[in-house]
């Protein structure tokens, strides 16, 4: 594990997030250093699927090259709905030993056929969980080709828990007690938090979210009365952003560009 004062020097690094939505792609662009986060732009590429590739991916390359960032690939989200999140307790498993164990249990996370499964995972750092991210193969392979067609590079098709728990440890550390945290995105939210229970905790809501977020707060051991955190609050404060910048509309392709940015300091979970 890397020591926290030595962790921010190694924070170095330019990022693109992107976040897969219904009907766009909300991107943002960031500059990670020691000390502090300077994001570059962000813009919303409407109608992706209907349009065709290269005329969005030309938008979407004319976008980079005005940031002077032209070279960097990207970490895309898989939408949440598309995405399977675990929580894995392994005690006493090595980190030799770890894909093995996980990939015993595998079959057992999801609905899939075994050959349709396809699945990243990390290690909470310093715990003896790891999360665990599981999508159709189809669906993996329908993005890849889409954004290949388009001349989009990616560096990792990865999902927001990993993203958002490797954003907050990168320049600092997310509260100490624990939080929750909400996120909507096209009509559906996802529910995202830390606690003395559970070092990281993902869900979608389906129920009224009241009773889901209180349901969450009692996992994760919260304090009853802990009131849900803006993600925006929670996040690096940018040090400097353009005036248009609105990161409580883009926290989460802001997290991805914070972990693309760092991949020696983000979770692995591609």
């Amino acid at each position: 594990m890397i020591a926290m004062e030595w962790k921010k020097f190694l924070a170095l690094g330019t990022g693109v997030g992107i976040e897969i939505g219904a009907r766009e792609l909300r991107v943002v662009a960031a500059r990670v250093r020691p000390s502090g986060v300077s994001v570059l732009g962000g813009t919303v590429i409407d109608g992706f699927r209907e349009r065709p590739a290269a005329e969005w991916g030309a938008e979407y390359a004319e976008f980079l090259k005005r940031l002077g960032v032209g070279h960097v690939a990207a970490a895309a989200l898989l939408p949440r709905r598309e995405v399977i999140v675990r929580h894995l307790l392994l005690p006493g498993v090595s980190d030799r030993e770890l894909g093995s164990a996980i990939q015993y249990q595998i079959d057992s996370l999801h609905p899939y056929p075994e050959e349709e499964a396809r699945y990243g995972w990390a290690r909470l750092r310093g715990t003896e969980s790891a999360l665990v991210g599981i999508a159709r193969r189809t669906v993996i392979e329908r993005y890849a080709a889409l954004f290949g067609e388009a001349g989009v590079k990616v560096a990792s098709l990865t999902f927001s828990a990993a993203v958002l728990y490797s954003a907050l440890r990168l320049l600092g550390a997310p509260p100490a007690e624990g939080f929750l945290t909400s996120v909507g995105v096209d009509g559906e939210t996802e529910l995202y938090g830390e606690g003395p229970a559970r070092p990281a905790f993902s869900a979608v809501v389906d129920s009224p979210h009241e009773r889901v977020a209180s349901l969450a707060s009692a996992e994760l051991r919260l304090a009853p009365d802990r009131e849900l955190s803006a993600l925006s609050d929670i996040l690096p404060v940018p040090r400097t952003a353009p005036a248009d910048h609105d990161l409580s509309r883009a926290a989460l392709p802001y997290a991805a560009a914070l972990a693309g940015a760092c991949p020696r300091l983000a979770l692995a979970a591609n």
